[in-house]
């Protein structure tokens, strides 16, 4: 696969993954804040809200696992389609709680996307 089809492949999971935040965002979280049910373990005191997620994105890697191992496309209502989202949402939202609590992660953010961009000026 050539690197602009992969690219563009990847827009798709990306456009999928963002679908997901909005759903979810609605039934797991509140109007105020769509990571509330991530970060309830912290607010009751068990673990900072990204470790919380970490352990979540953990479960999905192994699910992934499990379902390539078992050469399985679906599994009751979450294929490795889903699970590929939701691991991409979960990775995202670490970073996301980081931002949220300390804001020089938005900062490292905001200098990768300037480089990309720099790159792409010099070609």
């Amino acid at each position: 696969m050539k690197a602009e089809e992969a690219v563009r492949l990847k827009q798709f999971l990306y456009k999928l993954a963002d679908d997901l935040t909005i759903r979810k965002g609605f039934g797991y979280g509140s109007e105020r804040d769509t990571f509330t049910n991530l970060k309830f373990a912290e607010s009751v005191g068990v673990m900072a809200a990204e470790l919380g997620t970490w352990v979540r994105l953990c479960d999905k890697v192994v699910r992934l696992g499990n379902l390539l191992k078992r050469g399985e496309k679906e599994v009751g209502f979450e294929g490795i389609l889903d699970t590929v989202v939701d691991t991409i949402n979960y990775a995202a939202y670490i970073y996301l709680l980081l931002i949220e609590k300390d804001r020089r992660y938005l900062d490292r953010l905001a200098d990768k996307i300037n480089e990309i961009r720099e790159r792409e000026k010099a070609k």
